[in-house]
């Protein structure tokens, strides 16, 4: 024997959900002290039974009695309304007795319920919602029964006894009442407002007393915040004020004055960021400016990068007029027992400081380099010799035209080199500084 769907008289089936839960005590699940909810679980534990216990349905051939019989249904681990694992009860458009599978594991009043084919899977019937309310016990209901015969126009009223219909009867409309506004009076801070009339039922005085209100809170002074920025020449000055108060940003932008023309030339003077023998470190209207620039115009840049902070404009390019380069740290060739090797720029003069140097070696190997002196700080293209104090005695330094410092084979690592060797730089101003600043 098997199984085959119902015919197209029982369709579409209406479809039922529902969850059972026990309220209990706390459980060592989680680490409160709060009561908690278990899920009822257990297969049969809900019956759902047709009021009709059969159908005839014609729509078949040969015509069919169809026995409806009960449907039992089961409570998931979630304690869902489930049928053979599948959440929920699809039943047969009709009336339904709903009663416990399962008394000892669950149980509750036997109810009805209607099922409709409205009763679809996006919205079904709530089974616990339709079950009628139940009073708990020693609780009093008063039945109110409505009486029949009632029209249209009468009211339902108590009579004294019971509901009766009532006639409302014709009403005389009696003279109209005036309202006026009497007195207002200012109450204390946190008193209730009144209203009284001084005056009679159908010519109202309407007195009133409204509370003071309470002093405020003294509100904070607010706290600004204040940020500007520089905006194109021509543009508009802009402000804005963010934040909560009184906490408050104030942000300004304010335009670049326009570039001013020098009598019957070009400006003599140009501010701004960056250096201009760096395109990439101005904007565009500083690129412009220096790209017009005569010779003996002066470049004053804002922010001094590696130090330079003024430049001339002479027939074979910019030069720096003005630039610090600040003493920087050298990295040794040869390690070093103490001391350390620093050189800075001042603008055509270079400084190589030996700051109390030994190194750390008994004896130097002939033509062996020391330090080497990077780009932007170097001599001519020919060599020169310096001469430094080791003491006791004086010794003489090699410095290349590739930058590199060499002493003496002779000179051992008892002689602590103390001096400054002043160079003339062949190199233009530097795009990077060596090392680390030092004093």
């Amino acid at each position: 024997m098997m199984a085959e769907p119902l015919p197209s008289d029982f369709l579409p089936f209406g479809h039922v959900v529902g969850r059972v839960i026990r309220a209990v005590g706390d459980t060592p699940a989680d680490p409160d002290s709060d009561p908690e909810a278990i899920p009822v679980t257990g297969s049969g534990l809900i019956r759902f039974t047709p009021l009709d216990d059969h159908r005839v349905v014609t729509s078949t051939t040969p015509d069919s009695w169809v026995a409806q019989e009960t449907i039992v249904a089961d409570l998931d681990d979630d304690g869902l309304l489930s049928v053979s694992g599948t959440p929920g009860v699809s039943l047969w458009p009709g009336a339904w007795k709903v009663s416990p599978g399962s008394a000892s594991a669950f149980s509750f009043p036997t109810f009805t319920i209607e099922v409709t084919s409205a009763h679809t899977a996006t919205a079904p019937l709530e089974l616990w919602s339709s079950a009628p309310w139940t009073p708990g016990a020693g609780q009093t209901v008063t039945t109110l029964v409505v009486p029949s015969g009632g029209v249209a126009g009468q009211i339902l009223g108590w009579d004294g006894s019971a509901l009766s219909w009532i006639d409302p009867g014709d009403a005389t409309q009696g003279p109209a009442g005036t309202v006026t506004v009497g007195t207002v009076t200012t109450g204390a801070a946190g008193s209730s407002a009144t209203v009284t009339n001084s005056g009679t039922p159908s010519a109202a005085v309407l007195d009133f007393t409204i509370p003071r209100g309470a002093v405020g809170a003294t509100p904070a002074n607010p706290e600004f915040t204040a940020t500007a920025s520089t905006l194109a020449a021509g543009s508009s000055a802009t402000a804005s004020v963010t934040g909560t108060y009184p906490a408050l940003t104030l942000a300004l932008g304010i335009p670049r004055g326009a570039d001013g023309t020098g009598g019957g030339g070009s400006s003599l003077q140009i501010v701004g960021a960056g250096r201009p023998d760096i395109t990439s470190t101005m904007d565009a209207a500083t690129q412009a400016a220096v790209s017009a620039a005569t010779v003996g115009t002066a470049f004053i840049s804002t922010d001094g990068p590696q130090g330079a902070w003024a430049w001339r404009r002479r027939t074979t390019g910019w030069q720096v007029i003005d630039g610090d380069t600040g003493w920087r740290v050298l990295e040794p060739a040869l390690t070093l027992a103490s001391g350390a090797f620093k050189i800075r720029r001042v603008g055509v003069d270079v400084w190589l400081w030996l700051d109390d140097v030994l190194i750390s070696t008994t004896a130097l190997a002939s033509e062996t380099i020391a330090v080497t002196i990077p780009a932007g700080f170097r001599p001519p293209a020919t060599a020169i010799s310096g001469f430094c104090l080791a003491s006791p005695n004086w010794w003489r330094a090699d410095i290349t035209s590739g930058g590199s410092v060499k002493f003496p084979a002779s000179m051992t690592a008892l002689y602590h080199m103390r001096d400054t060797i002043h160079l003339a730089p062949a190199d233009a101003w530097p795009t990077t500084l060596p090392g680390n600043p030092t004093s």
